[in-house]
């Protein structure tokens, strides 16, 4: 497949789990660990950066640490790292983060918190409390650090709302269940109990549709407003979406708060990472990240709000996270490395994309370089693709 960009791949221990124990909450017998183990040999073999891990997603929620640490140290053995979507981003965050830790600590090799963040109120505040372990740890010598995105909101898919139990199994099996009016009453006496996502804080009105192939006009809507317009409960739309959608319906949260977000970005030990994806232009009303997140580090945070200086700004963009996946001839600009190279404008590069028109891209980006082949020419897209697959050199 041809592509513009470079692509440092990660084994998917979600991924791998599912080859061997498909979505189920189950845990593997030792012949099953075994083949996991094999699995994710063979792919650090093949050149992956390490093993990455979604613990709020199937079926990675099923997974105890222990499971973590054993195909960890696989992936240990050729210098991997450990990148992880940790298990709770709201009131148990700080759990999660030690789990995270905890895993590379016991085997052996470096650590990446995905977009570190505190999500819902109540966790609000608490990144003060993870930057403050992931530096003890970086001081004892241990190779902890996580990246973030410049926004207050995350985004993911709408199924990611419900219990585990109701996604267990897969897709195919959620949406029978979410058919029956008994397993809708049973969600709903958790999330009154819990709340959604087990935080009381977040409100349908902060929840807003992003995708949805079958209903367009409900994208860009809050959930709370959709319900009203469709006479039907929050909970009773999210299920309408999910089953008309064949539960690829996707959202945007407004959960984070700009001082945790701030002190994050400037941390020293993040970089900058957007957390997107590939979506067809003027497909969806997906997150504004996808388009803008780096311009709107240059923008907001060095330029207006002066919290990084331009140097630090582009380290955090670039040699930061080359030097994390290990990637030697990458990520800075001298004879000898590799020509990945954005040039721009500090004074006017900027985001424009919004969350009400997330298809715009961004200004003051002249050209981009990658391994030396322009892709980007005053701010158009060459129709080059000199981008590879890059593997990790033993």
């Amino acid at each position: 497949l041809e592509k513009s960009v470079n692509i440092a791949p990660l084994v998917g221990q979600g991924t791998v789990r599912t080859a061997v124990l498909g979505a189920e909450d189950v845990k593997p017998n030792e012949a099953q660990l075994r083949e996991m183990k094999e699995l994710v040999e063979e792919a650090m073999k093949a050149g992956a950066f390490g093993l990455s891990t979604g613990l709020i997603y199937l079926p990675g929620m099923f997974t105890d640490t222990w499971e973590l640490v054993e195909l960890a140290k696989t992936a240990a053995k050729y210098g991997g790292l450990y990148a992880s979507h940790i298990r709770d981003e709201g009131l148990r965050v700080v759990d999660a983060v030690l789990e995270a830790i905890s895993i590379g600590v016991q085997a052996g090799l470096g650590v990446e918190i995905s977009h570190l963040k505190a999500s819902g109120t109540s966790a609000w505040g608490k990144t003060s409390r993870l930057l403050a372990l992931i530096e003890d740890y970086a001081e004892r010598g241990f190779d902890v650090s996580a990246d973030a995105y410049p926004y207050t909101a995350a985004s993911t898919g709408l199924a990611s709302l419900l219990p585990s139990w109701v996604r267990e199994g897969g897709t195919d099996e959620m949406l029978k269940r979410l058919q029956n009016p008994k397993v809708l009453e049973r969600i709903r006496e958790e999330f009154k109990r819990y709340g959604v996502m087990g935080d009381r804080y977040v409100e349908w009105s902060r929840i807003v549709v992003s995708y949805s192939p079958s209903h367009g006009e409900a994208e860009g809507r809050a959930l709370s407003k959709l319900a009203d317009d469709w006479s039907l409960t929050p909970l009773e739309t999210v299920a309408k979406l999910l089953i008309d959608d064949e539960g690829v319906t996707g959202m945007i949260l407004h959960v984070m708060c700009e001082e945790d977000v701030e002190r994050v970005v400037a941390h020293p030990l993040v970089a900058v990472g957007s957390d997107g994806y590939v979506r067809r232009f003027g497909e969806g009303k997906p997150h504004p990240r996808n388009y803008g997140a780096f311009p709107r580090v240059l923008a907001e945070y060095v330029r207006r709000r002066r919290l990084l200086t331009l140097p630090e700004a582009v380290r955090k963009m670039t040699s930061l996270p080359a030097r994390k996946l290990k990637l030697w001839d990458r990520g800075l600009i001298r004879p000898g490395m590799k020509a990945d190279i954005v040039v721009f404008n500090p004074h006017t590069v900027r985001d424009t994309a919004t969350f009400e028109d997330p298809h715009r891209y961004p200004r003051g980006i002249g050209y981009v370089l990658v391994n030396g082949t322009v892709v980007v020419e005053d701010g158009r897209h060459t129709g080059a693709k000199p981008g590879r697959v890059l593997r990790k050199k033993s």
